[in-house]
């Protein structure tokens, strides 16, 4: 890891930078069969470090932590690149012997079993699913060894801003003002008949990202296709 150090009243904070780290980009540091998944290969790395418990010491890093059987809140945008079955898991056991640990990798600000770990979450959103996210810039103070840390979120607004939309073609158009209508939407539909509703809505929306159809007829095909996958 590389370590740099910054002073301050208190005297010395240790910052550990750890990038996303594989185990094929660290087994061969270590004795066979020591590094054999994410998790111990991140933990092999932070025990190689001698890591001064008596001085403030941070940590960042981007891998997807987790408590136990418990992970953190997802979204919609991240599970491109989180693997299937949770083999890129990290216990965050690992993080306890720091003073803070600024974590990347999630976009939903969350803390992880401490207060003191936490994803700060992305400026902005990517996916519709984050539509109620509040992001923001996470300021943390830190006080002398032991003392707890001071946390304050700084808002960011998104300008144009992601969200979703639903009802009648006539309702939805009807929402269109000059305040609203560059957002990035989702909109769904609830319409019994209608023809090319995107050309029409293109008109009052010209960032439209999905236009979904929820009405009877949909949801009778959905309940058939649901019906036949249990034969």
């Amino acid at each position: 890891l590389e370590e740099v150090v910054i002073e301050d009243a208190f005297g010395p904070v240790h910052f550990y930078l750890l990038p996303f780290t594989k185990p094929g980009y660290v087994r061969h540091l270590f004795e066979e069969k020591t590094v054999t998944d994410y998790d111990s290969a991140v933990k092999c790395l932070i025990e190689r470090e001698k890591i001064d418990e008596n001085v403030r010491n941070v940590i960042i890093a981007h891998q997807f932590f987790v408590n136990g059987d418990q992970e953190p809140e997802k979204s919609d945008s991240e599970l491109t690149y989180i693997s299937v079955g949770g083999l890129d898991k990290v216990d965050v056991s690992c993080l306890e012997r720091f003073d803070y640990a600024a974590l990347g990798h999630i976009h939903k600000p969350q803390k992880v079993k401490k207060e003191y770990i936490r994803y700060c979450g992305t400026p902005l959103k990517y996916s519709v699913s984050e539509e109620h996210h509040k992001k923001g810039i996470l300021m943390v103070t830190m006080g002398e060894k032991g003392t707890p840390n001071q946390y304050e979120t700084i808002p960011l607004s998104m300008e144009p801003d992601v969200r979703s939309i639903r009802g009648t073609l006539k309702e939805v158009i009807a929402q269109a003002d000059d305040d609203n209508r560059n957002d990035y939407v989702s909109i769904t539909l609830t319409d019994e008949e209608i023809f090319r509703p995107k050309d029409q809505l293109e008109e009052h929306y010209p960032h439209i990202l999905e236009v979904k159809i929820d009405n009877r007829k949909m949801q009778a095909v959905l309940t058939e296709d649901t019906e036949e996958d249990l034969v």
